[in-house]
């Protein structure tokens, strides 16, 4: 055995090439999940709260296929119940198009008051020539001018219950609607980090075993009901009581008490 790894030298990679296939799929499935996770905290969703569900759209199929097989890690990472592939960026968001007065200005001139109400009237069919990558013909004072997609702007209002973000051709959106199951389970997560940290506290070893008391209000203590095989398992709480009542820390809103001891 070396004295010490840093005394070793750099492994060789003993022939191996790297799989660039396999990087292109995974660079697709970053871009998807730093959308979503933006999306999270612009929306103020917080990571322990699970959603429904996880919208990924993308004109080009390819890049669908790429990010389809790993659903279940995008699942993972983002804390969602299902993820959903489509090709129509329509059935998440109102699409509309503006004129980008930093390229278009210049080209335009005097013409651009003109040009702004010419694009107004755009109709999704324009926006969707646009997205395809073509230009679009206006008339300006008898003057046709083909608007090139670097001369607009789409613009995306998402649809009621849906959080949207888009990078390129690849958009993606957050169902932010919450049943009372995904509230319930948001309640238990939050309660199993809490309970981590109250045993790192307690200076526990990682496999002692716990008697864990909770006490909380009507819907926590529901919350706790539905998910109490999760709690334990995770808590490693071989004992687990609940009862009526307040406490020091708050569970989404929800006052609550703990009180762990060592089997």
């Amino acid at each position: 055995m070396p004295e010490s790894v840093h005394l070793c030298d750099f492994p060789l990679p003993g022939g191996l090439t790297r799989d660039e296939a396999l990087e292109n799929q995974m660079t697709q499935v970053q871009e998807v999940v730093g959308l979503a996770r933006q999306l999270r905290a612009d929306f103020n969703l917080k990571v322990r709260q699970p959603l429904a569900a996880l919208h990924v759209v993308c004109r080009d199929e390819a890049i669908l296929d790429l990010v389809r097989p790993l659903a279940d890690i995008v699942a993972d990472e983002l804390n969602v119940k299902e993820v959903r592939f489509g090709r129509d960026e329509t059935a998440l968001a109102e699409l509309s198009a503006k004129v980008n007065y930093k390229t278009l200005g210049p080209k335009l001139g005097g013409l651009m008051k003109k040009a702004v109400a010419a694009v107004a009237e755009f109709t999704p069919a324009h926006v969707a020539t646009l997205l395809a990558g073509q230009s679009v013909e206006v008339v300006l004072d008898g003057r046709t001018i083909a608007l090139e997609p670097n001369d607009l702007v789409i613009q995306r209002t998402p649809k009621a219950g849906l959080a949207v973000a888009s990078s390129g051709m690849l958009v993606v959106a957050l169902e932010t609607e919450l049943t009372p199951a995904l509230v319930q389970e948001g309640h238990a997560r939050e309660l199993v980090n809490r309970i981590q940290n109250l045993r790192k506290e307690s200076e526990l070893d990682v496999a002692d075993r716990i008697a864990l008391s909770i006490t909380g209000d009507a819907d926590l203590l529901a919350a706790v009901e539905a998910h109490r095989e999760m709690i334990a398992a995770e808590t490693l709480a071989e004992k687990l009581t609940t009862a009526a009542g307040g406490g020091d820390l708050d569970i989404n809103g929800h006052p609550c008490g703990l009180v762990l001891a060592k089997l």
